[in-house]
């Protein structure tokens, strides 16, 4: 009994030694590191809110992160956080040394730390590192390695252990711990009880089955727990176990589990105690399934994001080797690979729809060692174009065809009994017929030499080939053949391949797909292809069972998928693609093969159309960045497929339209008016769904000088200057005014002096011929006198004188007629102002006589004018001077003319 027992136990091992393999396919793992979220390195915790973003528990505080944006917000004290647990209000619980609380959004939606250190009892308020936190219904429980503190209705209770606590956690609506004297408990009304389980020092406990737990121990592996009873669980990788440490265990799936170690990285195993897969090569902290499926894990050097449930994975044919792989075939129930080093194959499980998802090991075909460029099948036969020529592969071994020289790929003329093929080499085209199971060279099957790497049949068993730097050829049965260059339509001789596509040879260029028009006789752009690719480079064309078509476009990868009438692009592949040499093999809905430089990509494609959830958008964060300045950072938590997202954007109230479509993860606005806005953002996924438009809205206050009391003073100021212009104005108007009457009343004065000066002329001129007048009348007078004197005086007689009496009387009568003195006076006067009116007020003594006189000598006229003026001798001029000198009583060295012009006030003569 004992050795049937060995037997089950030796066969149980091998059992699982061998369904130990990995999955034939990898999921995509993302590494971070602390250059990313810039923090200390470890992580012990891992959570994720109902906004799907995620939290981590790190030496420096409290990590998020949301698919685009790191933000770490420490502990009042700067303690390391070595847990978190996240409640349905979206309290996120974390502890560090002598510091217990919750962060929670504040009112501009950043997180707010509150402590609850305060309702610890004093005693029990310095303690060690928080390793466990549990949420329970409506308590939650913090494990210290000293005590348990719960918190339930606003107060906390405490719990010591006196072995202390090892392990804290939940299973199903139980909570479970572990005193390292006591061994497991139970907390059960509101008390920690003995479960009968004896120290093992428990690292998880989870789910198994009905009444039956999962436990995880640190050193001594698995274990059934059912009610108290404790039983070894073997698995496929005790022998790894035991010698590592398990620090954490999570259950994440129905039948998935996953074990952190603390040297191996992470170990997933089914239900049976199986090997998944083994993730990560590092200390494992901290095991967290978000709600997209993807794993996480925390390590003691950064965090790794595996994403198991992914419809992308990798499949490395050679372990630990970067080779390229750009030929695959799924034949004979194995899956075949060609790489840069040979061609590999594996068994397939029938049971397995995805491929990915099936066990095995890949071994390399025997004698296939070199660069394999492509795999085709033909009348059940697996072909293999190799650089040493052609082969087939039969029982996982590589029979030589074609020897000569290097096979790039081959096309097929079919018959009732035989095909003939044509192989594309590297010296031209071969022809290889193949008949009731053998094959035969025949030569060459056409005189073209030249390397062509593309080739294809067309409906009329025409073959079309291409060289990657000379062109496109068309090889006639009786035509040797054709050659295509940029004059035929081509947009170059570089880079063209040629694929039989939708019933008609198309080529691949490096701007669209093109066609061949027969009746043109050259090359077109593909009415088809054009509006879906564009002028794109296009490198590969592949064409599906259900006439979908998948290409290869600048590195990128997509499909035309008709049912959903739209073109799709996987970001995931961006840049994975062998560069001049790209593979598609669409084997069938579930597995579709992509070359890579480092292994092969290998898709699900009802997976990733069926998974698709939608997207959601996140605005993370809005910040002040200046003057009326405003950033927005926003981001999609599909950390799957976060570079699958694009983001639009609008401000109403600022922008008149939605932006495009961008990955661009923040947008900013700069010198914004002040008024209210909002901003409004959403996602779109590569599948072209698009999430509902998350808002923000917000007011750009005024600046000092915008606001009301600013206007006011803005409105009195400007009435105040348009007073004080005005008033300026009017000033100037009236200075004007009065500067123009000034003017006026000049020009009248000069005016007036003009006239003034015109009427002296005149009275001057007047003057002067009245004074020429009388000077001439007295001058003719007294010759008259004169001549008469001087007559009587010849004529010697008496009686004459006596006659002539009355003639002297009348002239003397003339001379002192004051008729024409009046008339000179008051010529004279208005002249020279008022002159003689002045000196007679001035001096009432002068005589008629005395004022001609001072007239006549204020006329400056001659000592002999005036003595003919006034009818009386030179002598009697000289003593009418002396006698007026006396009444103005001058001194003898004072000249009279001068004293005559100073009394009466000087005026021009």
């Amino acid at each position: 009994m004992r050795k049937f027992l060995l037997l089950v136990i030796l066969c149980r091992f091998l059992m699982n030694d061998a369904e130990g393999q990995s999955t034939i396919g990898l999921p995509a793992i993302r590494n971070y590191t602390n250059i990313d979220y810039h923090a200390a390195i470890e992580i012990w915790g891992i959570g994720q809110d109902k906004h799907n973003i995620l939290y981590f528990a790190n030496n420096d505080g409290l990590l998020t992160f949301d698919g685009a944006y790191w933000k770490l917000f420490p502990l009042p004290n700067k303690a390391a956080i070595r847990s978190l647990a996240i409640d349905d209000s979206g309290k996120i619980f974390v502890g560090g040394q002598d510091e217990i609380g919750y962060f929670y959004p504040g009112g501009t939606g950043m997180l707010v730390y509150h402590s609850l250190k305060e309702r610890l009892p004093p005693v029990a308020r310095q303690f060690a590192d928080i390793w466990s936190i549990v949420i329970l219904g409506n308590a939650v429980f913090f494990r210290t390695i000293e005590s348990i503190f719960e918190l339930k209705d606003d107060s906390l209770q405490t719990f010591d252990a006196p072995g202390g606590w090892l392990f804290l956690a939940k299973a199903g609506s139980t909570l479970y711990a572990e005193d390292r004297v006591k061994g497991l408990q139970v907390f059960h009304n509101g008390q920690w009880e003995a479960s009968g389980v004896n120290p093992i020092h428990i690292t998880g406990i989870m789910e198994y089955a009905q009444d039956t737990l999962l436990v995880a121990t640190l050193k001594s592996g698995l274990y059934l727990l059912h009610g108290s009873a404790l039983s070894k669980e073997p698995t496929a990788i005790d022998h790894l176990l035991a010698s590592d440490l398990v620090n954490t265990a999570f259950k994440i799936e129905d039948d998935r589990y996953v074990l952190g170690t603390n040297d191996g990285g992470a170990y997933m195993i089914d239900h049976a105690g199986r090997l998944i897969q083994q993730y990560a090569n590092n200390g494992i902290l901290a095991i967290f399934p978000d709600r997209d499926k993807n794993l996480w894990l925390g390590l003691k050097n950064g965090m790794a994001c595996i994403h198991y449930n992914t419809a992308v994975k990798h499949i490395y044919p050679v372990k630990d080797r970067q080779i390229m792989c750009n030929a695959v075939s799924v034949f004979d129930k194995k899956l075949f690979i060609g790489t840069s080093n040979g061609l590999y194959s594996v068994p397939l499980d029938p049971a397995q729809d995805d491929i990915s998802s099936g066990k095995g090991v890949f071994t390399e075909v025997a004698g296939s060692k070199g660069q394999v460029w492509s795999l085709a099948e033909v009348n059940h036969e697996l072909l293999c174009g190799h650089e040493d020529g052609a082969f087939v592969i039969r029982h996982d071994r590589a029979i030589p065809l074609l020897t000569g020289q290097g096979a790039w790929g081959f096309a097929f003329i079919p018959s009732s009994n035989d095909t003939d093929i044509i192989a594309g080499t590297y010296t031209g085209l071969q022809r290889i017929h193949y008949e009731k199971g053998e094959f035969r060279e025949e030569g060459r099957a056409s005189p073209l030499y030249e390397s062509l790497s593309s080739l294809a049949m067309d409906g009329h068993h025409t073959v079309w080939a291409s060289h990657p730097y000379r062109g496109v050829f068309k090889i006639e049965a009786d035509v040797p053949y054709t050659h295509y260059t940029p004059k035929d339509g081509l947009p170059s001789d570089l880079n063209n391949f040629v694929f039989w596509i939708r019933n008609k040879i198309v080529i691949a260029t490096e701007k669209g797909v093109y066609e061949y028009d027969s009746l043109k006789g050259k090359f077109m752009p593909s009415p088809f292809f054009k509006p879906l690719i564009g002028d794109n480079s296009v490198e590969y064309l592949a064409e599906d069972h259900h006439g979908h078509i998948w290409f290869i476009s600048n590195q990128r990868v997509g499909v035309i998928d008709f049912n959903k009438s739209s073109v799709i692009y996987f970001p995931e592949l961006d840049g994975q693609t062998v560069k001049g040499a790209g593979y598609i093999y669409p084997y069938d809905d579930e597995n579709i093969f992509i070359g890579g430089n480092n292994g092969l990509f290998h898709l699900n494609y009802n997976q990733y159309i069926k998974t698709d959830t939608g997207v959601s958008v996140l605005l993370s964060t809005v910040e002040p960045v200046g003057k009326n300045s405003i950033n927005f950072e926003y981001a999609s938590p599909v950390y799957a497929r976060e570079n699958n997202v694009e983001f639009s954007y609008r401000l109403e109230g600022f922008d008149k339209a939605w932006s495009d479509w961008s990955p661009k993860t923040e947008k900013d606005y700069t010198n914004l008016s002040f008024g209210d806005y909002t901003f409004y953002v959403r996602a779109r996924n590569n599948l072209g769904n698009a999430s509902a438009p998350v808002q923000y809205r917000f007011s750009i206050a005024p600046a000092w000088y915008q606001t009301p009391w600013a206007w006011l003073l803005y409105i009195a100021l400007a009435a105040f200057v348009v007073w004080g212009v005005r008033k300026r104005q009017r000033s100037r108007l009236a200075l004007h005014q009065k500067r123009h009457e000034e003017e006026q009343e000049r020009l009248n004065y000069l005016h007036g002096l003009e006239l003034i000066a015109l009427q002296k002329a005149k009275l001057e001129t007047e003057l002067a011929t009245v004074t020429m007048h009388l000077v001439e009348r007295g001058r003719l007078l007294l010759t008259i006198k004169e001549e008469l004197l001087s007559v009587i005086k010849r004529l010697n007689i008496s009686s004459l004188a006596h006659e002539f009496k009355s003639v002297f009387r009348l002239m003397s009568d003339t001379e002192k007629s004051d008729d024409d003195w009046n008339r000179f006076a008051i010529h004279f006067d208005q002249v020279h102002n008022n002159f003689l009116s002045t000196l007679k007020a001035k001096f009432p003594s002068l005589s008629a006589t005395d004022l001609k006189l001072c007239a006549y000598l204020r006329l400056n006229l001659s000592s002999k004018e005036i003595a003919q003026m006034l009818n009386i001798s030179l002598k009697g001029v000289e003593v009418s001077r002396y006698r007026i000198r006396k009444k103005f009583n001058l001194a003898t060295e004072t000249n009279l003319y001068d004293f005559l012009i100073d009394v009466t006030g000087r005026s021009s003569p």
